[in-house]
């Protein structure tokens, strides 16, 4: 009786082996292609407010054709470097935090960056920032798949010139005429070289 069980098992060993190699011969798997997600990040005029400060939006989206599963957009300070210095660039954003991103001249330089989850195809999602200076500014974003065209990885934007409030040359004119008017003096004042 043992040796009936013995070959029992070992006809249904190679009946098993045989069938095991005959399908990988003739039903090969497929490669699984690993996922891409086209990330695209835009960024809107920044528009004065208030507080003398400017305020712009950060959308991004996921054009497919796979769900992306993090994202992270970085936003650098543009200007001067600063040390010990509350960065220009701010978000409420919980998503959203100012990080040192490197040293320039000595002196360390911030972004602003904003990471997230999983970001299905066709949906987007929007951050909102205010930054001190807002005439020239630029995102990046990146993802965690790989991203087929990254083209759309980076924006910029520019606030143009008359958004920006200056002094109106009329109220100027006219500040100093009443000045004047008022028996006040402009003087002007020639300093000399020294040789």
């Amino acid at each position: 009786m043992n040796n009936r069980r013995l070959r029992f098992v070992a006809t249904a060993l190679s009946v098993g082996g045989a069938c095991g190699a005959l399908g990988l011969l003739t039903a090969p798997q497929a490669a699984a292609a690993d996922p891409t997600a086209d990330l695209a990040v835009i960024k809107t005029t920044p528009v004065p407010t208030a507080d003398g400060r400017f305020s712009y939006l950060i959308v991004i989206s996921n054009n497919g054709p796979d769900p992306s599963s993090g994202w992270t957009a970085t936003d650098p300070m543009e200007g001067v470097a600063q040390v010990n210095a509350p960065p220009d660039i701010r978000s409420s954003d919980p998503r959203c935090a100012v990080v040192p991103t490197g040293t320039h001249g000595g002196l360390t330089q911030y972004a602003l960056r904003c990471q997230g989850g999983s970001l299905a195809v066709g949906a987007s999602t929007t951050i909102e920032v205010s930054s001190a200076d807002g005439t020239r500014n630029q995102v990046f974003i990146s993802g965690n798949e790989a991203d087929s065209n990254v083209a759309n990885n980076q924006a910029a934007s520019t606030t143009p010139i008359d958004s920006i409030p200056m002094i109106n040359s009329a109220i100027a004119a006219s500040a100093a005429a009443t000045a004047l008017a008022a028996g006040g003096a402009i003087n002007l004042i020639r300093r000399r070289q020294h040789s």
